[in-house]
Order: C-alpha cells, then sequence, then structure tokens
C-alpha cells in the first residue's frame, strides 16, 4: 500500500488488492468517505496523485518486504481499526475473491 498527501487530499493505493481511494481531509479527516466512490466526483481528478506515485515508483529504490506471519493477526486488528477493513472483509482472500496461496 503506498499513499500520497498533497494538501488537503490523500491517495491511497494498493494495487495487490486493486484498491485505491482518495479523501479530502479538510472534511473527512478520518478517512470514511472514498471521493472515489462517489457517483458524482471526477474519477479523473485523481490523476495527479496516481503520477506522483507512479513517478515516485520509478524513481524510489525501496527495500524488500517481508511480512511475519506471526504478526497477522495484530495487523489484521490494527487494519480494521483504522477503518481498513470492515468486520465482514476476508484478510487472507487476494484480489479476486481466492484465499492466499501461501496458506
Amino acid at each position: 500500500m503506498r499513499y500520497v498527501r498533497d494538501g488537503r487530499y490523500k491517495y491511497v493505493v494498493a494495487p495487490a488488492q486493486k484498491y485505491e481511494a482518495l479523501f479530502d481531509l479538510s472534511v473527512d479527516p478520518l478517512e470514511r468517505n472514498n471521493l472515489l466512490r462517489d457517483p458524482a466526483f471526477d474519477p479523473a481528478a485523481a490523476d495527479k496523485y496516481r503520477r506522483m506515485i507512479a513517478r515516485w515508483s520509478q524513481e524510489a529504490k525501496p527495500l524488500p518486504t517481508h511480512f511475519d506471519r506471526g504478526q497477522r493477526d495484530e495487523v489484521v486488528k490494527r487494519l480494521r481499526g483504522l477503518g481498513y477493513l470492515s468486520p465482514t472483509d476476508d484478510p487472507d482472500a487476494d484480489a479476486e475473491g481466492g484465499r492466499d496461496p501461501d496458506e
């Protein structure tokens, strides 16, 4: 998951989960209203942030990450507490609705 914040807006993208969101932090500091799900909102407005993430992805040299499965339950609990997972979300399902192949 990556995000970029530019003034009042915060753009979040998780390509593996096919998730993206744009929040107006000036009126939604708890990040509950994803503007990209609002039919009245022009989704092209997020293009600026998509370009910022793409540019960073090309220029940055992030270290490889490793997820310690022993921390899974705590991570899921924290993601639910932040509102990124609902009580009905299955954190072990991949973006296509299947199960995690590592399990």
